[in-house]
């Protein structure tokens, strides 16, 4: 389906169905860090609401605040070979339970699992369902013979 010319460059590139994937694979993920660390826990109502919406703030939350943050610490993070990024992590998954509302998180020893834990299983998912984006265009790409 071809892009409307008129239409900004950023909307273009926006792709609905890849976003709702995410969001789902946000939100399978989060269930998953609170069905199995303990010292994390989802509020009582509905939960598959509940995750869906925790599911799109960190995707919000991974999209804008992740880069900023490990674009200022870049420093640290390349001093201690990536080991900043697990802090970075931690701090967006408390800031998740806190924006929220819906999570809570009793201690840092469960957000830093749950965080580590949350960056894997996102890492995994997005890998498997292809939503990790291609480092070179398919128009770049040069086939020698």
């Amino acid at each position: 389906m071809a892009a409307n010319r008129t239409t900004a460059g950023w909307l273009q590139e926006f792709n609905l169905r890849v976003a709702m994937v995410r969001i789902v694979v946000y939100g399978l993920a989060i269930a998953a860090v609170v069905s199995v660390v303990p010292g994390i826990e989802v509020d009582e109502g509905n939960p598959l609401v509940d995750i869906v919406i925790v599911g799109f703030i960190y995707g919000l939350l991974s999209a804008y605040v992740k880069p900023v943050l490990a674009l200022v610490l870049m420093r640290f993070v390349i001093e201690t070979y990536g080991l900043v990024i697990v802090l970075i992590n931690v701090a967006i998954f408390l800031l998740l339970a806190y924006l929220s509302g819906f999570i809570t998180v009793e201690g840092i020893g469960s957000a830093l699992v749950g965080a580590v834990l949350l960056g894997l299983l996102v890492f995994f998912l997005e890998g498997l369902l292809g939503l990790t984006p291609p480092v070179a265009d398919r128009g770049s790409i040069e086939v020698r013979d």
